[in-house]
């Protein structure tokens, strides 16, 4: 009983951290463009 819970739990806990690296990954590509964006409008005022 309580070990098909752990295992249950472990299978949940891993889906939520492949759903967290997903989100992480978009986030930081947002983050990336956004500076990347700012950079060149930056080069662009010189």
């Amino acid at each position: 009983m309580l070990e098909e819970k752990n295992v249950e739990l472990n299978e949940n806990n891993e889906e939520i951290n492949e759903t967290q690296l997903e989100e992480l990954k978009m986030l930081s590509t947002i983050i990336c463009n956004v500076i990347l964006r700012e950079i060149e409008k930056s080069n662009h005022e010189k």
